[in-house]
Formats: structure tokens, sequence, C-alpha cells
């Protein structure tokens, strides 16, 4: 596996860290488990360390030491591509990439071996730019996705909606891609367990309401911290509270402590840092409900987390998350982002409470997404690349 820009030891939520790590780490556990033998190789310093007891992660150079923010990774993917061919050896079946810099990484000394590569996108420049115009997207994206599309053995989907997205912007041909769904892991994210201490002041019937992501304007904290400004303008007499998890990312920073200062919330929002995978799912039961205002998500796992925590969801019916949430069932989805029209159903849900069947609903939901099916999904992808049919 190779994930260049951000190691899948790293801590989601933080920097460049998100659900491409916890996917990279949770599969490759997963396909150890299964009795594969599987590698992981990132940007780094040093030798290897270890997912687990059989999970090497090699560190190749790329660039200059120390960390670099992915915008500056571009120019050093020929060095890493360099490094990653002299490390593979015939030992490995498939090569999966994750991230189109990975793959161009590895499609840049593709004459050096003939292992197929299998990828997969985990966003996509034309999507992102296409649902936030706004984005900051490097050039060469576009044209290295094109080129990836057209070279990997195999290019995997977590949902339909992103099999379409290929297909669409990108001509990919329907015959070479395999929906494959990521997991949850359930032995954490679960009903059962502790609840963190909600750290705002205590209020009868106050609803809460978490966010958990890299604090960056496409994941869209802005979009809840806005509904929840309008919704205690018109309705004070409705306590809403928020919590926010993560750090920010990006180069737009966003800056939500501002925001609380300036606008007098500090009763009605707290800001946390980027929480481990156990803790994480104490603040998910914690809430009464999950909000992901992302402009787009390729599936959307902290939505699925929650959900499998019992946690309903409110999400951008974007992408991935018209999959992963349930509308109506296992929470709401919400045609676009609006700040009034999120800050609509923030009120409702203040005033009549959040259905209890979508609690059950949210865990039953999640109980159908395990990482062990993922990586039976992955091993059949893997054999079509390997004895693609003739």
């Amino acid at each position: 596996m190779v994930s260049l820009h951000t190691s899948p030891l790293d801590q989601p939520g933080r920097g460049d860290a998100g659900g491409l790590n916890v996917y990279v780490r949770q599969l490759a556990s997963a396909l150890s488990r299964a009795g594969h033998h599987v590698e992981v190789f990132t940007r780094g310093e040093g030798s290897s360390d270890f997912l687990s007891p059989l999970i090497p992660v090699h560190y190749l150079p790329a660039g200059p030491p120390g960390p670099l923010v992915k915008e500056q990774l571009p120019q050093h993917l020929d060095e890493f591509g360099h490094a990653l061919c002299k490390a593979t050896t015939d030992q490995f079946d498939v090569i999966h990439t994750h991230y189109w810099m990975s793959a161009e990484a590895a499609l840049s000394c593709r004459a050096d071996f003939r292992i197929p590569i299998v990828h997969t996108m985990h966003t996509m420049g034309r999507v992102k730019l296409h649902e936030y115009p706004e984005a900051r997207e490097l050039a060469e994206r576009v044209d290295a996705e094109d080129n990836i599309v057209g070279l990997a053995a195999r290019l995997t989907a977590n949902t339909p909606a992103e099999r379409d997205e290929l297909v669409r912007f990108y001509q990919a041909p329907l015959s070479k891609i395999d929906v494959i769904a990521p997991g949850v892991n359930l032995e954490i994210f679960h009903p059962d367990g502790n609840r963190a201490t909600w750290p705002l002041p205590e209020v009868p019937g106050a609803l809460k309401v978490l966010f958990a992501g890299r604090i960056q304007e496409f994941k869209g904290p802005q979009v809840l911290f806005n509904a929840l400004r309008i919704a205690r303008t018109e309705h004070p007499e409705l306590p809403i509270q928020a919590v926010f998890i993560g750090d920010i990312s990006g180069q737009d920073h966003l800056n939500l402590p501002h925001l609380v200062e300036r606008y007098g919330m500090h009763d009605d929002v707290a800001l946390l840092p980027a929480q481990p995978p156990e803790r994480l799912a104490d603040w998910f039961r914690a809430a009464d409900v999950v909000a992901v205002p992302s402009f787009s998500e390729s599936f959307g796992l902290v939505a699925m987390e929650a959900q499998a925590c019992g946690t309903p969801v409110l999400a951008h019916a974007s992408g991935g998350l018209a999959h992963t949430v349930l509308d109506a069932q296992t929470g709401a989805l919400l045609q676009d982002l609006d700040p009034h029209r999120w800050a609509i159903k923030l009120v409702e849900l203040a005033r009549d409470g959040v259905p209890e069947a979508w609690s059950a609903q949210a865990a039953a939901h999640a109980r159908d997404f395990s990482w062990e099916r993922t990586a039976t999904n992955a091993v059949a992808s893997y054999r079509r690349a390997i004895q693609p049919t003739k």
C-alpha cells in the first residue's frame, strides 16, 4: 500500500490526516488478519515503523526533510517513485495506491516493474471543484488523475456515487471500477460504552451537536457554526450546543476561535483538538446528533462511525454521504449547505427531539459495514488486477 502524503500512523483530524489514514490503517490490518502480507510505504525519514507486528510502514524520501503540506509535494513525486521502485520487489502481487500523488509516483517508475496498480482516489480534483469552486487545487492534479484512470489496472470506489463520478468526470470504464465500501471498527464504535463529559454549561433540554473532522472550509464547520448562530438569534428559547473536534488544516485557516469570540458564543460552542478513536467514540455517544456538513465526501467515515455508536447524523446529501446516511431513518440529509436550512433542522430537533428510532436504526445500519468485508472485496479487486479477464 502506498500513502505518500500522510502516514496511517498519523492522528486523523490533524494536518492532512483524515479518513484516508483510517482507511489505509484499517484495511491493511484486516488484510493482515486474513493472512495476506501487507507493507505500507509513505513519505518520511528513518527506515521503518510498524502498524502492527506484521505490518511494516516504510519511510521513503520526497523532498527536504521535515513536514511538508501536500501542496508542496508534487514536485518531489519522481524522487518518491524512484525510492519506491528500489524498495519494491517481486514478493508483491499488487500495489494499492491511495490519493492521486501516491499513484502518480508509482506510475512514474512503472517501466521498472510489472506489478499491477489498484487505485483508490478518496477525493477527486474535478469533483471537488464542481462542489466547491473556491477550492485551491493544483493544476497538475486533474491531469494526473486522468493519467491514473487510464493506466491503473483497477479503480476502487467507496460508493456507487463515487463510481458514477469516476465515469462522469473522468470517463473511467465501468468495467474497471470495483465498488468497495469502507468499514467501521465495531470493537471501538458501538452504542455501549463511555460517554464523554460535555464541556459546556449544563442546560436542561439542550440539543447536543458534535462536529469531528479537519477544521477547513471544505469540511463545512463554518456551515454548522453559522447555523447555530442563526438558530440562537431566531429561537433563543431553544438551547443548542455544539462541540467541534479537530485541528486547523489546509490553506484557508478557518478561525473558529475568532468566530466564537466575535459572536459571544462561549456558552454554546466548545473547540477541542483531534481525538484518538477510542476517545472519539466517547464523544459520539455523548452527542444527540453528529453534523457532517462537508461539501462532498467519497464515503463519510465520521458519519458511519457516529452511527455505529448509535448517534444519528445530519449530513449534506452529496457524494457518498447520500449512501452512508439513510434519510429519516438514521438521521437527516440536507440538500444544500445554506446555514439557514441547517438552522431550521437544528431548531426542529431542539424543539421536537431527535426521533428515538433513529439511534437504533443508525447502529443497525453501521453493523453491515465491517473492515473484514472491505478486505474480502479488496482482495477480489486485487485478483482482477493480477489476472484480468481476457
